[in-house]
């Protein structure tokens, strides 16, 4: 056999066992629900374009604009995804060792893994992407060429972000003392954070809400977040967008550009690769892990059991020298500051008219936004608690710690941290708004609730579906269990948001019109706000539980 599909063969062989008839039955109903997420995302898109359209000349501007503001998205998202599953892939894969053992040549090996990091970093954007194109492809009434195409389109663009993060890791690796993979990690995450910061004023969103600075209507639409003609983003905005109205010859040169910076970044990630691996890799084998001295069990209160304190202080030494885990919270940093500062250059002040009901709709929305992000947190950290045990658990299962209380000590290290990042999210992004009262009060309760649902999901299902046997920890939440997740987690973000629109109307209502709430509204809203109690409560118990009986039942040899 060729040595490049060998190297694929364990990864092929385990899904295929994980096919067997009852895993599959037991399956469907989750995998219905990721064609339920699949038909909301197509239904939402396809109502804004059709809205878009029946506002005449503008609304094609409209769509476009939104078409290359997704595309900026993931771009960015997959740069910086490339690089971090890139430094899993290629430097931290427990089968590293192994393959360098083993008479396989090293471009082989390089190309392996670079197949493997396009896999594990595009899977979450090809599965969003694909409604959205859809629902463009549907609502313009593209014909059978259009669908034909979008591979020969989609999969360059993601090449080119994949190829760049390659690069960038193999220079990291090679260019920094190896003695310590932090410092690669840690100056990853600085670069990430100007990637990101450098991306997004692409778009500079703060002229949606600010058209006194432009002579007309239309230099206002055609201006909005002006595209760089040497962004990929545009190349595949126009490509789309040409091939949409019929003009190929556009879309034809538009898709060769991508393919051929695809290949010319592919080919720089190779030639990297051959010049840079071997050294690299070497050192990152060689480096010694150095542990924490710090006395972290000063931190906890003397009062708690000693069991819990125990667990508590084993999780937190372990992300401390996790080499590939706290470093990303410099990224982390880097997302919060980003959203922050959207709120930041709000101009509400152009609107004083309508201050108050545009600054509490936005906090409104705020609340669904912070709970995506949360989400997307919890998928990279609480998600994984339970698997990055990897295979030390059968010390867990034979000690004199029942799994309750495990799972228990896996939910405190993972929720208090989430719970202080997501109400100081709220909360600032409230008084930048400069809602208080009422509304503030609401919001961190909102997101209180929200935080515990999601994680309850994250720890229950992280139980539920655990991967000891990982090769990174970047594939963790790329498996069933952590896509159930993110549909489970977002679907809780969304009702929680909808029942409370509602009450929120109302409370807005009687504000501008100086009314009181009346016995029926009242009733309403508590019935509203009861719902949301009632769904962040089984959203944080029941998966929990099915954790705490999943975990309990595992088999070990």
């Amino acid at each position: 056999m060729k040595l490049f599909p060998l190297l694929f063969i364990p990864k092929i062989l385990s899904f295929k066992n994980s096919l067997n008839g009852k895993k599959i039955v037991n399956r469907l109903p989750f995998v219905l629900l990721g064609v339920i997420f699949w038909i909301f995302v197509y239904t939402i898109f396809c109502k804004i374009l059709l809205y878009f359209k029946g506002i005449e000349i503008f609304g094609d501007i409209l769509a476009a604009k939104l078409l290359s503001m997704i595309f900026l998205s993931f771009l960015s998202f997959m740069i910086m995804s490339s690089v971090i599953t890139a430094l899993s892939t290629f430097y931290l894969s427990r089968d590293i060792e192994l393959l360098l053992t083993s008479p396989v040549n090293m471009k082989k090996i390089h190309s392996a893994k670079t197949t493997e990091t396009f896999l594990a970093s595009s899977w979450m954007v090809v599965s969003f992407a694909l409604p959205v194109l859809i629902a463009y492809g549907d609502v313009y009434k593209a014909g059978v060429f259009y669908f034909l195409g979008l591979p020969f389109i989609f999969i360059p663009f993601l090449l080119i972000p994949h190829g760049i993060g390659i690069t960038v890791t193999h220079i990291i690796a090679k260019a920094l003392p190896a003695r310590n993979a932090r410092d690669v990690l840690m100056l990853l995450g600085i670069i990430s954070l100007l990637i990101i910061f450098v991306l997004f004023r692409f778009l500079r969103p703060e002229q949606f809400l600010n058209p006194e600075s432009f002579p007309t209507l239309i230099e206002y639409l055609t201006n909005i977040g002006t595209d760089s003609v040497f962004m990929p983003y545009y190349w595949i905005s126009q490509s789309l967008l040409s091939m949409l109205t019929g003009e190929k010859k556009d879309s034809i040169f538009y898709t060769l550009v991508l393919m051929s910076n695809a290949a010319f970044f592919l080919l720089i990630a190779s030639w990297s690769g051959s010049l840079l691996y071997r050294d690299a890799v070497n050192k990152a084998l060689s480096a010694k892990r150095r542990g924490t001295r710090f006395p972290i069990e000063r931190f906890f209160p003397g009062t708690m059991p000693k069991l819990r304190t125990a667990l508590l202080v084993k999780d937190l030494k372990i992300f401390l020298r996790d080499n590939s885990q706290w470093p990303q919270l410099f990224l982390l940093l880097a997302l919060v500051v980003i959203y922050i500062y959207n709120f930041k250059v709000l101009p509400l002040e152009s609107i004083p008219e309508a201050s108050f009901i545009v600054s509490n709709f936005i906090a409104f929305i705020n609340l669904g936004l912070a709970g995506f992000v949360l989400s997307a947190i919890a998928a990279r950290f609480l998600f994984p608690a339970v698997s990055l045990e990897g295979q030390a658990f059968w010390v867990i299962k034979t000690s004199p710690v029942t799994m309750k209380d495990f799972l228990r000590s896996k939910l405190i290290s993972g929720l208090i941290p989430l719970i202080i990042l997501s109400e100081i999210l709220v909360f600032i992004t409230n008084v930048i708004l400069q809602v208080n009262g009422t509304m503030l009060i609401i919001s961190l309760a909102t997101i209180l609730l929200m935080s515990l649902a999601i994680g309850g999901l994250g720890i229950g299902l992280g139980a539920a579906y655990p991967n000891f046997k990982y090769n990174n920890i970047a594939s963790i939440p790329m498996g069933f269990g952590g896509i159930l997740f993110m549909i489970l987690a977002l679907f809780s973000v969304t009702l929680t948001v909808l029942l409370e629109a509602w009450p929120l109307y109302l409370y807005i209502n009687g504000k501008v019109i100086s009314k009181a709430f009346s016995t029926w509204e009242i009733i309403q809203t508590c019935i509203s706000l009861t719902s949301v109690i009632i769904l962040s409560v089984v959203c944080f118990y029941v998966p929990l539980r099915i954790g705490v009986k999943t975990i309990e039942g595992e088999k070990w040899m």
